[in-house]
């Protein structure tokens, strides 16, 4: 047709005629630096897939674009706000790894190297590290990505081939968890089971964990050392079978039941929990995200006093009250073989009692708890317990997290840091502390021998209603402290400190300078803090003198507009005292109530006021003259 040859013969308009397009074709090194920039960003994206230390201009992380999500399930890691999952292909601003996910990877997509060198990761020093937190900081570990993540049954022999089962987030259908339950039997290398976000409801995860122990009676899944279940529907059936789990599996290391969408009740987890005292071998029992209270903690003290294996106990996000808390305390207590030396307690409705049992035990000669996490609690005071002599006594615990409770005084606590000899980060950010309770703080150094042995190196005091008499208290103390300069960092955002304040507190823990020179430093800012305070003051006195002046003023005036009649014609006469008007004498008193009150006397006062109204009276007489005389004239 016609519209066919038309639209046949049409050719391509040229719109290099139009305003902002140049008529010039591309330069040939812009098209080369694209073609560069091209293949430099797909070699970046090639060495993430097997690089997770690869990084943008920004420090962020970037994921291969095949990652399925980045899961850190053994242990949740708070300071990444969006979660432990991350999408396919999204961009991570610091992936932050606890010690335990390091020692125990429960990992989905990616398997945890040993880092490069072992001055690198050592968890006696630090408890978190960040991974690729900025484009030039060092990046000591090192994540890598499988190429398959599937689980693959031998149809002739039923047996799983791989040792890692994988199968994260990808709704796995109730027949495929049937198959893997009866492939479990005739399995013996599998060592990880993790089907974490599967949605599997209760008859399927039973049928799964009675055909293990159906392998475990028969001795062949001998090498099982981790399994999550975490994200999905089990019900109170399963807690029974997983009791005979721990008792049966003599190697499994790790396990994670956390975000149920039926959630475990406090019942279940007592059933559960009857099986950690058979097991020799458990090293991490994450149990967050659940309903667990006093009957799971009681039945945790029972077993605490037998078992000599778990090192992390995770209980976050449930309802554990004080007692609960006393209860793991007490069955810690009370077993000096125990190995337990990570335990999370956060988000919670513990309140100060608990928070003194836990304190009381890492005083016991015995104890190894390196970590405590009562952050999002109901901690309100820290005197209950023994907890001066707790800390005192303590030679284990490394790192307390304490924040976002309700702690207003921690004196005693304060008594116990400074005799300290084990802790590294304290953190106390979103707390009602004020001034009045950090009096202990100047008292630092003082106590050459407590000095020494102390090893505090991270305070972290954010979000408070700290004011300028703590920080002065900071000053004071941290000054003593020549001989042991430990302390290296001190949070004081969003409190009501002055900012030369700060700048004093961050100036004497710092440790690059010679301690003289800090000395010098603290001293001229708080000697410009000390004349900043002199003129606020000085400007706030003369405010106030100039309120008193113009409230004077105000009265004499309103004295002048009470007067009757009479006073006015008695004031005529009499006009002042005998003696004012000796000359000089009303001089010299105007002088000296200007000396020692700052105002001029009202009877002053209103003489000035008479004079001035006076003045305007005689100045519109005279005016009215010379109207009346100019009047004349033009008539």
């Amino acid at each position: 047709s016609n519209f066919a040859e038309m639209f046949g013969k049409r050719e391509r308009l040229e719109m290099s005629h139009i305003p902002g397009r140049s008529r010039a074709g591309e330069n040939p090194r812009a098209i080369a630096k694209r073609e560069a920039a091209a293949v430099e960003e797909a070699a970046k994206m090639d060495r993430a897939r097997t690089d997770w230390t690869e990084t943008n201009e920004f420090g962020h992380i970037i994921m291969s674009s095949n990652a399925r999500c980045l899961e850190l399930s053994s242990m949740p890691d708070h300071g990444i706000k969006s979660g432990p999952v991350y999408p396919r292909g999204q961009l991570v601003e610091g992936l932050n790894l606890c010690v335990d996910n390091v020692a125990n990877a429960n990992s989905t997509t990616f398997a945890i190297l040993q880092p490069r060198r072992k001055a690198d990761y050592n968890p006696d020093e630090s408890v978190r590290y960040a991974l690729a937190a900025g484009a030039n900081k060092p990046k000591p570990f090192e994540l890598t990505e499988p190429l398959e993540d599937v689980v693959v049954v031998d149809p002739q022999s039923g047996r799983i081939e791989s040792p890692h089962v994988h199968l994260n987030s990808i709704a796995l259908p109730d027949e495929d968890v049937f198959k893997i339950g009866r492939a479990l039997v005739f399995s013996e290398d599998v060592e990880l089971l993790d089907l974490y976000g599967n949605f599997i409801a209760e008859s399927p995860c039973c049928f799964l964990i009675d055909g293990l122990n159906q392998a475990l009676e028969e001795k062949s899944a001998k090498k099982l050392k981790s399994i999550s279940l975490s994200g999905n529907m089990p019900g109170p059936a399963l807690y029974a079978s997983l009791q005979e789990t721990l008792v049966l599996c003599q190697s499994l290391t790790s396990l994670a039941l956390t975000n149920l969408f039926m959630p475990m009740t406090d019942a279940d987890g007592a059933v559960l929990c009857k099986g950690i005292s058979k097991s020799r071998t458990l090293k991490s029992l994450d149990l967050s995200g659940n309903l667990l209270g006093k009957l799971t903690c009681w039945e945790l003290k029972i077993s605490l006093q037998k078992n000599k294996s778990l090192e992390t106990l995770n209980m976050e996000c449930n309802q554990v009250q004080d007692d609960g808390c006393f209860h793991i305390a007490g069955g810690l207590m009370r077993n000096p073989e125990n190995s337990l030396h990570s335990l999370y307690m956060g988000w919670n409705q513990i309140d100060h009692v608990g928070f003194g049992a836990l304190i009381d035990y890492t005083g016991r000669e015995h104890s190894v708890l390196k970590r405590i996490n009562l952050r999002n609690n109901r901690i309100s005071r820290c005197s209950s317990g023994n907890v001066i002599g707790g800390l005192a006594r303590g030679t284990s615990l490394t790192s307390l997290n304490l924040a976002h409770n309700r702690i207003a005084d921690m004196s005693e606590m304060g008594i116990g840091f400074y005799m300290n000899a084990s802790l590294l980060d304290l953190d106390l950010s979103y707390n009602m502390l004020a001034d009045d309770a950090f009096g202990w703080f100047s008292d630092w150094g003082k106590d050459l021998a407590a000095t020494d042995r102390n090893r505090l190196r991270s305070l972290d005091f954010r979000h408070n209603k700290l004011g300028d008499t703590a920080a002065q208290n900071m000053c004071r103390g941290l000054a003593r402290r020549k001989r042991n300069r430990c302390i290296t960092r001190i949070i004081l955002d969003d409190n009501l400190i002055d900012p030369t304040l700060i700048k004093a507190v961050h100036a004497l823990v710092n440790p690059t300078k010679p301690f003289l020179l800090v000395r010098r430093e603290v001293k001229a800012l708080l000697l410009q803090k000390l004349m900043d305070d002199k003129k606020f003051w000085k400007e706030r006195d003369w405010e106030a003198l100039q309120k008193k002046r113009r409230m004077k003023m105000d009265e004499a005036v309103r004295l002048l507009n009470m007067r009757t009649e009479d006073e006015v014609e008695l004031d005529q006469l009499v006009n002042q005292p005998f003696v004012s008007r000796i000359p000089g004498v009303k001089d010299m008193v105007v002088l000296g109530s200007q000396v020692f009150t700052g105002t001029k006397p009202v009877w002053y006062l209103q003489e000035e006021l008479l004079d001035r109204q006076k003045g305007k009276a005689d100045a519109d007489i005279k005016l009215r003259k010379a109207l009346v005389k100019g009047i004349k004239k033009g008539e």
